[in-house]
């Protein structure tokens, strides 16, 4: 059994958009910059905002990025208390391409049906993974190949499984 899902669904009406912007100046200093914007704001206008970001300062703007953000109530008693709960402990699935590009996803706190039973090692042909991993291969760009299934907590990581 998972935990509940309290976002809300994911059907182009965010609660809000975010706006990062990443810069970098003559020296090679980098920032980055990230607020809340309206959800309701359209791209003319996100356009019209970095090139006044730009005209006033001297780093060069190289990245910008508007995300989209679907937020439902935070609250840990919508979560599971299982043996896996925290999400720092997590499923990692990687991903390459033919050009050697790398994809990851992460599961986390992952549900004891994820294992191979009495262990910590995912279990590569559980149901729940492969549609896990099915839908992640159809959102990349690209023609991307599993290459590994493993599960850590943050940079802590068990034995590796190749596909």
């Amino acid at each position: 059994m998972a935990a509940s899902r309290v976002v809300p669904l994911i059907d182009g009406s965010p609660t809000f958009k975010q706006i990062t912007l990443r810069w970098i100046d003559a020296v090679g200093d980098l920032r980055t910059d990230t607020s809340i914007i309206d959800a309701t704001t359209t791209t003319g206008q996100i356009e019209s905002l970095v090139a006044a970001m730009l005209s006033a300062s001297n780093a060069s703007l190289y990245a910008a990025y508007v995300t989209d953000v679907y937020l439902g109530e935070k609250s840990k008693a919508n979560a599971l208390h299982e043996v896996r709960e925290s999400v720092n402990d997590n499923i990692v699935y990687h991903a390459k391409d033919p050009n050697r590009e790398n994809r990851r996803a992460y599961v986390p706190a992952p549900i004891s049906s994820m294992f191979i039973d009495d262990t910590e090692i995912p279990d590569e042909n559980a149901i729940k993974r492969d549609q896990i991993m099915t839908k992640w291969d159809t959102v990349w760009k690209g023609s991307f190949a599993g290459v590994s299934l493993r599960f850590t907590e943050r940079r802590d990581i068990n034995k590796k499984g190749e596909l």
